[in-house]
């Protein structure tokens, strides 16, 4: 090959390296961004289910307690149903 050419060449193939390279540094960073939205998530929804969970013992302790149905969803935020599936 002559040197124009090989340079040429050379060139497209430096080209598709650093296009390749570009794209698997995007996906990694995609999926890198997908984990952490996912932790995130998971997360939240282990923190809500907690505090969900929190608020069922303290309302059977209310009941026990002999507090009204009514006073515990005021006093708790949770439904007239989830007291009574207590």
């Amino acid at each position: 090959l002559g040197p124009v050419v090989r340079q040429k060449f050379d060139n497209q193939n430096q080209q598709i390296t650093i296009r390749r390279t570009a794209e698997q540094k995007a996906r990694a960073e995609g999926r890198a961004e997908g984990v952490a939205e996912g932790m995130a998530k998971g997360k939240a929804e282990g923190r809500a289910e907690g505090r969900k969970e929190g608020l069922f013992e303290v309302a059977k302790k209310m009941l026990s307690k002999g507090v009204s149905v009514s006073d515990v969803v005021d006093l708790t935020g949770l439904t007239e149903a989830e007291i009574e599936a207590l």
